[in-house]
């Protein structure tokens, strides 16, 4: 059987504190950019993007078509990540809010 644990003291706590936020970040960092970044490649049509064939000889119909196929891909990869952008802006921005408010009126 294990001693029972200390408490930890305030610095702990905020080291802890900071370890997690930190872990945080940088998963939704990986995931807004990442993620984002792979589904905007998937989207474009790289093989007759620099090709004659899309350019030149493809009907202005074709090349419009596909460039419309395109826009709406990529607006789907950033609506995927469009709800997790907004709640890391709130959360920042009600932060911000509340040091602000702290350090206007001190208690």
């Amino acid at each position: 059987m294990q001693p029972p644990q200390r408490p930890m003291t305030s610095y702990e706590e905020r080291i802890t504190q900071s370890y997690q936020v930190l872990n945080e970040l940088r998963l939704q960092s990986s995931l807004l950019y990442h993620s984002t970044a792979f589904c905007f490649d998937r989207c474009l049509d790289t093989e007759e993007l620099y090709t004659l064939m899309r350019t030149t000889q493809a009907p202005i119909r074709y090349r419009l078509q596909k460039d419309l196929e395109e826009k709406q891909c990529v607006q789907h990869c950033g609506a995927k990540w469009e709800p997790l952008f907004q709640q890391t802006l709130m959360e920042s921005n009600e932060h911000a809010i509340n040091e602000a408010q702290a350090a206007q009126w001190p208690r």
